[in-house]
């Protein structure tokens, strides 16, 4: 949050200011309470009013130069709410500063839960319904490009970052042009399958900050480069997420540009100065899992 404000209230910190004021007036009812749920570049609150129980996510500007379009999430998770597949969204700001949506009240996933043959039978089956839902006209979305912008972004920052990730850019376009070269029709991903994005017993999808219309695949590989656990699953996955005929290599090799590609958001997200141990760690891990650089 650009300009953000803050004050104490009840052992934490609420946002006050310009914003949090617009924010509150899309709100229907009179607020009894405010609580932050978290957020890494993003601040998300629950904020309950006399008329119900909300969501608010306020948006910092770093993620937009880093694959975010908020117009685009917007529409892809619209759809994705009028089949009930996602919370419903109370107020999207046109400037992209923030989002409302409703409340889910339900039990978190966990990590562990990613690991679960059961677990990963809903999850795929809430993807493959997701994939059957007609995309609507979005602001274009590329991997490759991405991965492009990051180590530009890092090349510009460091000497040597160019050299180092030239090697790994280069096998993750050969994959890219591989899944590519599949054909099959691109439709409505998520494209963040992180636990923390789950909830419910039949899970629903929340944050929708990277969705777009892009192969199918792609879910089940940004789920693989989160929880490598559950790649003893990957046949289950494949097959209840309508993907059966897909070879394991293919979606293993996806998932391993799903690694990079986290991992040089970490890095790039290194460069704010705001990076939290949590952060640090989760971004070591993805660079050891991946192989992608030797350590320091």
């Amino acid at each position: 949050m650009a300009a953000a404000q803050w004050r104490a209230a009840g052992g934490g910190m609420t946002p006050q200011g310009p914003l949090w004021d617009e924010v509150l007036a899309q709100l229907p009812g009179e607020v009894a309470g405010t609580v932050r749920l978290g957020g890494t570049a993003n601040s998300t609150w629950r904020v309950e009013t006399r008329q119900g129980v909300f969501v608010v996510r306020l948006h910092d500007g770093w993620a937009d130069p880093a694959g975010v379009d908020r117009r685009r999430e917007a529409q892809l998770h619209a759809v994705a709410a009028s089949a009930g597949l996602a919370p419903g969204i109370v107020a999207a700001d046109p400037a992209g500063r923030f989002l409302i949506t409703e409340f889910i009240d339900g039990r978190l996933w966990t990590a562990s839960d990613m690991t679960r043959v059961e677990s990963l039978r809903r999850v795929a089956r809430q993807l493959r319904t997701l994939h059957t839902l007609p995309p609507p006209a979005v602001v274009g979305w590329d991997l490759g490009l991405l991965l492009a912008s990051h180590a530009q972004r890092l090349a510009a920052a460091a000497s040597d970052a160019e050299a180092q990730l030239a090697p790994l850019l280069e096998r993750a376009h050969a994959i890219l042009a591989q899944v590519a070269a599949a054909g099959r029709p691109p439709c409505i991903i998520h494209n963040d399958m992180n636990h923390t994005n789950l909830v419910g017993p039949e899970p629903v999808l929340l944050d929708f900050e990277y969705a777009a219309v892009a192969d199918p695949l792609s879910d089940l590989a940004s789920l693989l480069a989160y929880y490598p656990g559950a790649q003893p699953h990957l046949p289950l996955l494949l097959l209840e997420s309508g993907l059966g005929r897909v070879p394991a290599a293919q979606l293993m090799d996806l998932a391993w540009v799903y690694i990079l590609v986290s991992w040089l958001w970490y890095r790039r997200y290194e460069l704010t100065g705001r990076m939290r141990d949590a952060d640090r760690e989760a971004m070591e891990a993805l660079r050891r899992r991946g192989g992608l650089l030797p350590e320091n």
